[in-house]
């Protein structure tokens, strides 16, 4: 379920000319996420044919004509967002279902925390 007045997550990933695996990614988030959220997708200089396909799948989408490195891009990914909570990850990660939910439980029950992280659930 997405709804755009009022996400609680934000949610940021980098593409650089690697669409395969923002593809995963995107498919992920879209198949795996219940909470309210945002996805945005900065791209940090791809080939015109990525930056036009992540227009189109991207809540929103911010392009870069030359690559801002990777703090840079994240940064204005972060300056996007509207959520309540916000996600920063790798476009190579793909999310199991119910990451969200587990995730937001967590953080709302270490109230203090600064930063939360999902650990791998298969002990790797």
């Amino acid at each position: 379920m997405k709804l755009m007045n009022s996400p609680l997550l934000s949610i940021v990933t980098l593409s650089w000319d690697n669409q395969p695996y923002t593809e995963a990614f995107v498919k992920s988030i879209r198949e795996n996420t219940t909470l309210p959220y945002e996805l945005i997708i900065v791209d940090n200089g791809s080939a015109p044919e990525t930056q036009r396909w992540v227009q189109e799948v991207a809540d929103r989408a911010l392009i870069f004509a030359e690559n801002q490195g990777f703090p840079g891009g994240f940064n204005q990914g972060a300056a996007l967002a509207d959520g309540k909570y916000l996600l920063m990850a790798n476009n190579d990660t793909e999310f199991p279902p119910h990451w969200d939910v587990r995730l937001v439980e967590t953080i709302e029950k270490y109230p203090n925390a600064g930063i939360v992280t999902p650990a791998y659930t298969s002990g790797r």
